[in-house]
């Protein structure tokens, strides 16, 4: 008969085996499940680009489908408003122009002490422009496309720069003398409005200049 110590090491030794190949089998199943979750993840992601993909494919047929609209609109608005070449003018129209003097007021608030007006006077200029673009169109949808053009026709106005006039009041009031006084631009726009004219039926810029245009 085989002694007490025998029977022990061979149990353990049987132990052991199941151990090593229990965890074999472990092992084998978890790098299963790992490719197979590999496999289904590269799938997504593969779908995901070709998805995103068919996004943009067909985002970028709207907008140029987008931009020919606009761009028939727009001729059609210089033809009717005899402007030509209908195609190659840029079909913005100064209506009227208004000198003036401008209150402009600083949001940021003086120092308690400070005897300095939180705000500045200037003579300015409101120019009433009309765009070629319809008004029945909402502006949400054109804002770019007005931007765009309108950018390029401020050469012809000589006008050097467009500032965001939300940029202007949050300044310091030293700050917005220097924007107003002492810029560097020869002229430049600090305020500006879109207004949806109802018989014209085309969108109108109201800007706000430093000094007059060159129309």
């Amino acid at each position: 008969m085989e002694s007490n110590a025998v029977i022990l090491n061979n149990s353990i030794t049987s132990l052991k085996n199941e151990n090593v190949l229990n965890i074999d089998n472990l092992k084998k199943e978890y790098n299963y499940r790992i490719k197979e979750l590999q496999n289904i993840h590269n799938k997504e992601v593969e779908d995901l680009k070709s998805t995103i993909e068919d996004y943009k494919q067909e985002l970028k047929r709207l907008k140029s489908l987008n931009g020919n609209l606009l761009r028939i609109s727009r001729e059609r608005a210089n033809q009717e408003r005899n402007l030509r070449p209908k195609k190659a003018h840029k079909g913005f129209v100064v209506l009227n122009r208004q000198s003036l003097y401008y209150k402009l007021y600083s949001n940021v608030k003086q120092p308690p002490k400070s005897n300095q007006p939180n705000y500045i006077e200037f003579s300015c200029f409101k120019i009433k422009v009309q765009t070629p673009f319809d008004a029945s169109i909402s502006f949400d949808l054109i804002e770019d496309e007005i931007i765009e053009f309108f950018s390029d026709f401020m050469k012809d106005l000589k006008i050097d720069n467009w500032y965001n006039y939300n940029y202007i009041i949050n300044q310091p009031i030293s700050k917005i003398k220097d924007i107003i006084f002492n810029s560097q631009y020869y002229n430049f726009i600090f305020k500006y409005s879109y207004i949806a004219n109802v018989k014209s039926n085309l969108w109108d810029i109201d800007i706000y200049t430093k000094k007059d245009i060159v129309n």
